[in-house]
This record gives structure tokens, sequence and C-alpha cells, in this order.
């Protein structure tokens, strides 16, 4: 039977996302922003998570690796050029603002986060379950729209604030660490653009190398640069990953 307490929290969840949660059951996946931002609380969030149901519990980096095979794939099966990473949506928007000719190199590959919510569906068992995804991202809630399966993106500082206001202590709830997912071989904490370089690699493409931009500065020098060169030198392959936050995936939107 489901708690008072239980029930209090999945409301919460479901008036942020819009609307009801799935009857089968929920999931949680949760941003790398969220255990900056908040060192001292998130692995009471991730108890409190547990405590609503979530049948199943993961981080949002457990998604990089199949990310990472996916972006190789698609630009094995595209060849030479320019592509890149779609797994920040303000890199999509900047693309689509300033740079639209170089749109289609951007991959069609689902977000690291888009994944990992997937992933804990099946894990759990419940792919018609809603797969709740904590973030400090205001931009991920396009994602929700971009998905074929129920994944609801909640904004972390408004969940905790609507927590407090409902009366629900943080401190009340058991501290947890997330479901195993890590595979042999990869490190706990690696960017994005190693572990896409690593993939490229083990599927064998050539002349092939990755670099990150960090910021609209080094996004606009390196991207007109290439824009006005027609793309990297003949035959290699260049993918670049754009960030635009400070630390990484760290933003504090309300939502």
């Amino acid at each position: 039977m489901t708690s008072t307490r239980e029930q209090s929290i999945r409301k919460i969840l479901a008036e942020i996302g819009g609307r009801p949660l799935s009857p089968q059951g929920i999931v949680a996946v949760v941003s790398p922003s969220v255990k900056l931002i908040y060192p001292d609380e998130w692995r009471r969030l991730n108890g409190l998570l547990r405590a609503a149901g979530a049948a199943a519990l993961m981080p949002v980096v457990s998604g990089i690796p199949k990310f990472a095979a996916r972006c190789a794939e698609s630009i094995h099966a595209r060849g030479p050029g320019l592509h890149i990473l779609s797994a920040c949506p303000a890199a999509i928007d900047f693309i689509a603002g300033e740079y639209p000719a170089l749109s289609p190199a951007i991959l069609p590959v689902a977000s690291p986060m888009a994944i990992s919510a997937e992933a804990a569906l099946g894990a759990a068992g419940i792919p018609g379950g809603t797969a709740v995804a904590i973030s400090s991202c205001s931009l991920k809630k396009r994602e929700e729209s971009r998905v074929p399966f129920d994944m609801r993106v909640i904004g972390v500082r408004r969940f905790l604030g609507e927590l407090v206001a409902a009366g629900i202590d943080l401190g009340d709830f058991d501290e947890s660490d997330f479901d195993p997912w890590r595979q042999p071989g990869h490190a706990a904490e690696c960017e994005i653009a190693c572990i896409v370089e690593e993939a490229l690699s083990a599927r064998g493409v050539e002349n092939a190398s990755v670099i990150k931009l960090e910021g609209t500065a080094a996004a606009r020098k390196t991207l007109s640069r290439l824009l006005a060169a027609g793309g990297p030198p003949r035959g290699s392959t260049l993918a670049v990953e754009l960030t635009f936050c400070e630390n990484g995936c760290v933003r504090e939107p309300e939502y």
C-alpha cells in the first residue's frame, strides 16, 4: 500500500511534470549537476526518490557509453566531415540561431539523459512507466517531446522547494547511492568527448578527433573558422562537443 508520504511526493512530481504519473510505476535518473550543486543532499534525494517508489535509480552519466556508441555509429555511417554532438540542448539552440548552415551536422542521437531514462525503465521491467529525470537545466524539458516513452524532466530547485512547502524534510530519508551501472573498464568520471573518441576508435573510424568547446566565445571562434573553411581537412572526421554551462551541465534556472 502506498504511504501518505509517498503519495505526496508522487503528487508533487506529477504537478511539476504537468500530468499524472504512469500507473505502471516510475523510475528516476539524476543529472550530475544535482550532485555538484547539492553535494550534501543528493544521496538523501536519492533515498527520497526510492521512498516515492522509483523501481530503478540511475545517474544520467550511465547513458554516456551508449550515447558515445550511437554517435560513433552515426558518424561512421555519415562519413568524414564535421559532426556536432547532440548531448546539450543549448548547443542545438545555439547552432540553429547563429550557425543554421551547420544544423545538418548535428547528430540525430538521443541525449545521455534520454538514454539513461529509457535504460532505467527497461531495467525495472516497466517500459510503459514514467521516467522522472531530475535536472538543473531548464532546456532539458524539451527532450520530453523527443522521446518515444514517458519522461518528465523535473527542475531540482523547484522540486526541493515544493517538498519544503509540503512539509517533507530530506533529512528524514536514508542516504542512497545509484543502482550499479558501470561497465568494466569505464572510468567513474570521464567527459563525453573522451568516451566518444574511444567509441570512434572502437568502431574503426580513421583520422578522427573529438574536441570540446566551452562557452560561446570558443564556439563562435572555432565554428566560424570551420564554416569558412568548408569543414575540417578533406578526408578527416571532426566531432565537436559544445557546452555552455560552468563545470559542464550545471545551471540553476527556474521552470
